[in-house]
């Protein structure tokens, strides 16, 4: 089984993969962008995401374990029993051709919240809770692609 995302070169090389994000708050799913964060144990959503989804973070429970981000440790807001649907995204002059690939179910996900004591990351993340399914990540620089294969 193969994801393919995209690499944003003039933004530093960062790696992307387009998602559907589905969770039993939602009607239906709902699309989002997640950058890979090899450093991040888990998968995260940030609050702003959360917000364009239609879900309210404060009607969802925070976790009674804290979790370490960038200069600071926080109790995030957790969503349960969650999937992404990821697309094969093919670029060509900016234009996105995708087909459904693989789902994957997570026991949950934890929500990042901006605050004046806790800064975010400009994306939702894709932690290594996701990587890991999978036995190879790979970069075609030249391309633009990335790839997480089994």
């Amino acid at each position: 089984m193969r994801i393919r995302g995209y690499i944003f070169r003039h933004g530093g090389g960062h790696c992307f993969f387009r998602a559907f994000f589905a969770c039993g708050q939602l009607e239906k799913p709902a699309p989002i962008l997640l950058m890979v964060d090899t450093g991040a144990t888990t998968t995260t959503i940030l609050d702003g995401d959360c917000e364009r989804l239609g879900l309210d973070c404060s009607e969802l429970p925070r976790s009674d374990q804290p979790t370490r981000i960038v200069g600071a440790e926080i109790y995030p807001h957790v969503l349960s029993d969650v999937a992404f649907i990821f697309i094969d995204t093919v670029r060509r002059f900016f234009d996105f051709r995708s087909r459904i690939v693989e789902v994957v179910r997570l026991p949950r996900v934890e929500v990042i919240e901006q605050t004046e004591e806790s800064p975010r990351p400009p994306f939702s993340l894709m932690g290594m809770d996701i990587v890991t399914r999978y036995g190879k990540l790979t970069y075609e620089y030249g391309k633009g692609i990335v790839t997480l294969e089994r």
